[in-house]
């Protein structure tokens, strides 16, 4: 396709354009979903099944965990050594620190006062005050600390350790590990049953899922799940645990917590390599990240089915993600052309549509040049974008709530 018009046709076109209003919607559920593959926290509107927003976040995002009260997402970054904070209600990093070697799990204090942050190459667990936003503690844990689960009261944790095939209990009042559990290599995540009186842990390498008492801090019970447990989730009804499978079987292991036997299982993406989880706040959808495709699985819990998946696009390497409930929607503002949504637009940004309205640039690169969200980029939408870069984002009213999905 090609655009070829003058001067005086482009500006009757604007004055043709009505300002397109837009407005946040109250109560959206949002996905927001590590992308290593394109260095970046993606954030999907559930309620529409679309990507809706992308944030640049270092080397390589691994784990995200919402806040307490949902004002911040946490992110992991397992090569830049950093924890990046980013705000739901912008959906902007507002600082990024470093925390420790190769950090992975994080969990967040039921009040909001601490995030810890598992190091899997420094062999521990980084106390963050969510306040100073800073590192004001350290504790020690057995080798290859990857993941992290916190009590209700806040005051005992539980560290996954992957390389040392342990668990390691921590006294949170005291920031000291009081007790290692050796439950077999390759220990990947685990998550507290409701009453708290049993620990599921994932384990990739054994293909097993170990059940720990938490009252004696010993194995309850092995089961053995036949692929690969990567993350686990535990329903808040306390009756079942979802445990995804990364290759080869790409499948949704479903099992009873008082039986302990596998109620169901089936195959979410074959061969697919499914990675984190985390259900809907009704309790009644499982969503299930893939890395090798880049798809966000929605799974409905009634009917034990793949009801659609959202894809992010191949490459993007999907990891860790969490949901959260937010009033102010999962969109950002940003004017016309305003790929990075920071209040103006640039000559690269306006040459960034013209390449998307050419299709020689994927739309996905900027969320905002792309107003009416078709895919493509039209003149009049063009022309917003000139005056957004003449007369600044306030000389157009209608604010779209769109931005930059940062390409691979």
């Amino acid at each position: 396709m090609r655009i070829a018009v003058g001067a005086n046709a482009i500006w009757a076109s604007a004055l043709s354009v009505l300002p397109l209003l837009s407005s946040v919607a109250a109560g959206v559920e949002c996905a927001y979903v590590a992308a290593p593959g394109l260095r970046s926290v993606v954030i999907i509107d559930l309620d529409k099944g679309e990507v809706v927003d992308a944030v640049r976040v270092g080397e390589r995002p691994t784990a995200v965990r919402v806040g307490t009260g949902g004002r911040e997402v946490y992110v992991s970054d397992s090569v830049d050594g950093d924890l990046s904070v980013l705000e739901t209600a912008t959906n902007r990093i507002v600082t990024t620190f470093a925390v420790g070697g190769e950090p992975v799990g994080i969990a967040v204090s039921p009040d909001g006062d601490r995030v810890y942050v598992a190091n899997r190459s420094s062999h521990d667990v980084a106390v963050v005050d969510t306040a100073a936003r800073r590192v004001v503690g350290r504790i020690g844990t057995g080798a290859g600390a990857a993941a992290i689960a916190v009590d209700a009261a806040g005051t005992v944790g539980y560290a996954a350790n992957q390389i040392g095939g342990s668990v390691t209990r921590i006294d949170l009042t005291t920031n000291q590990a009081n007790g290692v559990l050796s439950v077999g290599g390759g220990v990947f995540f685990l998550d507290l049953t409701p009453a708290e009186d049993f620990l599921w842990v994932s384990n990739v390498a054994t293909g097993e899922v170990v059940v720990v008492d938490t009252a004696t801090f010993r194995i309850s019970e092995t089961l053995p799940l036949g692929g690969f447990p990567s993350d686990i989730t535990v329903h808040p009804d306390g009756a079942r645990v979802f445990v995804p499978n990364v290759p080869v079987d790409g499948s949704l292991s479903v099992v009873d917590v008082a039986t302990r036997e596998v109620v169901e299982s089936f195959v979410v993406e074959e061969f697919g390599a499914l990675g984190g989880s985390a259900l809907s706040a009704d309790g009644t959808t499982l969503f299930i990240s893939e890395f090798a495709l880049g798809n966000v699985f929605v799974i409905d819990l009634a009917s034990y089915a793949v009801r659609e998946f959202i894809s992010v696009g191949g490459g993007s390497g999907l990891e860790g993600l969490d949901v959260v409930d937010l009033p102010q929607g999962c969109r950002r503002a940003g004017c016309p052309g305003d790929c990075d949504a920071d209040g103006e637009v640039r000559i690269a940004e306006l040459v960034l549509a013209v390449n998307i309205a050419l299709h020689r640039s994927d739309s996905r690169q900027c969320l905002n040049a792309d107003i009416d969200g078709d895919g493509a980029v039209s003149i009049n939408e063009l022309v917003r974008m000139v005056n957004s870069a003449l007369g600044g984002c306030s000389s157009d009213q209608g604010l779209v709530f769109r931005s930059t999905v940062a390409p691979g």
